[in-house]
């Protein structure tokens, strides 16, 4: 496999990580601007043909952890690393960037603005021409413009926006609400601003996604964003992403999401999210070779990012290739041992191997930590499968008692009365859902 990957994707010879800059203001709620600032250079950088950037969510578990930078480069696997610091107070912020050599610790450039916030834009612009030029990357014609692309020249559209961002890298139901607010308040003050129904379309999408919303209260809104989006901006991949997302797994039209995913990809290939959900449609509509290729893509780009570990897991868990899933499993557990994912990816494997006792303490572990009826249905399947019915049941009637306070899936109950051998109950809830 891998050697198909080096021929279709050839690892550039350059790779670079943006840690997120510290933040130096003395207000720690100034945390969203300087996160925000390192997020826009990766996605900056992230344009440059025959650079690999490091993913945020990977580039971010290093934040306030002050390690070497050697081992840093080493587990994301880049040769350059740049850090820096952000002080804003008022309407000045002073901005700090040093992009150093991971093999021996060498400062390649370093500078210090002090500005007023409107510079925002082109300072950061600085930052990343600047980076290119010193590990000699040339930019040209439509790459130069990809890099430099603005979407705002409003500083205070763009702050709204920058915290929208820090509320959507929460994951959890709150979080994506208060996200929702910031980016309609960034719209407000810029009613043209594509990145904000971005951003307004993945934080619906994801309550869509992770049932923390029924359908009817967050896809239409979600659909509508990213209508908007690509009305504006046909060139935002995020924008393209989503639309795949809804094209395949709420209107089931594959063509039309294939398109629409590798629009997404040929606008960013360096975006692990988009091969990551890429690979996942591959998978389940059965091209496993390509879905694999994919994955692995991703991994690389965004290795320790616990959801991007959890999909890879699974699409090998679809293409059967139990021993892979239980190592990714095993790993998102060393990586963070209080993510359900990990324990969930481990009990599926051990249930796909037949292990049913062993699958039980890791799909209980799952659901002790995210409560709802995704882990359930596993952990009750795994019991039905087992011949344990009285304990399937009670995990039916926990489902039960849930759809008081939460969106319970139709398909996850109708899995259940299915591994309890119930067809006809397991028939009535698949067509619902």
């Amino acid at each position: 496999d891998s050697s198909n990957n080096s021929k279709s994707n050839p690892e550039p010879f350059e790779s670079i990580a943006v840690l997120p800059f510290t933040n130096m203001s003395s207000d720690p709620e100034q945390e969203f601007f300087s996160d925000g600032i390192s997020e826009e250079i990766i996605n900056m950088l992230a344009q440059a043909p025959g650079l690999k950037v490091a993913g945020r969510t990977s580039s971010f578990t290093f934040k306030g952890k002050n390690q070497d930078l050697r081992t840093i480069g080493e587990q994301l696997n880049v040769n350059h690393i740049l850090e820096g610091s952000v002080r804003k107070s008022g309407n000045k912020i002073r901005i700090t960037a040093q992009l150093i050599k991971v093999s021996d610790g060498y400062h390649l450039w370093s500078e210090k603005y002090d500005r007023q916030l409107e510079d925002i834009f082109d300072i950061q612009d600085e930052i990343s021409l600047a980076i290119l030029n010193a590990i000699k990357i040339k930019l040209f014609g439509a790459a130069k413009d990809a890099v430099l692309k603005k979407y705002t020249d409003s500083p205070e559209a763009y702050q709204l926006y920058l915290q929208g961002r820090f509320y959507t890298s929460k994951y959890t139901a709150d979080s994506f609400n208060k996200a929702i607010d910031y980016f309609k308040a960034a719209i407000k003050t810029e009613p043209d601003y594509a990145l904000a129904y971005a951003g307004l379309s993945i934080s619906y999408g994801c309550l869509w996604y992770f049932n923390f919303l029924p359908p009817d209260k967050c896809l239409p809104q979600a659909l509508q964003a990213t209508q908007q989006c690509l009305q504006l901006d046909n060139g935002i991949a995020e924008s393209h992403l989503q639309m795949a997302t809804f094209k395949c797994y709420y209107e089931w039209d594959f063509e039309e999401a294939s398109i629409e995913f590798k629009k997404a990809i040929e606008l960013s290939p360096n975006i692990a999210e988009v091969h990551e959900s890429y690979a996942a449609f591959l998978a389940l509509t059965g091209n496993y070779t390509e879905a694999i290729k994919h994955a692995s893509i991703a991994f690389n780009l965004d290795p320790l990012s616990l959801l991007t570990n959890f999909s890879v897991g699974n699409i090998y868990s679809w293409a059967r290739d139990i021993e892979k899933e239980l190592e990714y499993g095993r790993r998102l557990i060393d990586l963070e041992p209080n993510f359900f994912g990990g324990h969930l990816l481990v009990g599926l494997g051990l249930m796909f191997l037949k292990r049913y006792d062993v699958a039980v303490p890791e799909l209980e572990k799952a659901v002790s930590q995210n409560y709802g009826s995704f882990t359930l249905s596993f952990l009750g399947i795994n019991y039905g499968l087992m011949g344990e019915k009285i304990k399937a049941r009670e995990v039916l009637e926990k489902m039960e008692i849930l759809r008081n306070t939460q969106w319970v899936g139709n398909f996850d109950i109708g899995a259940v009365y299915m591994a309890i051998g119930e067809f006809d109950n397991a028939f009535q809830y698949f067509e619902k859902a």
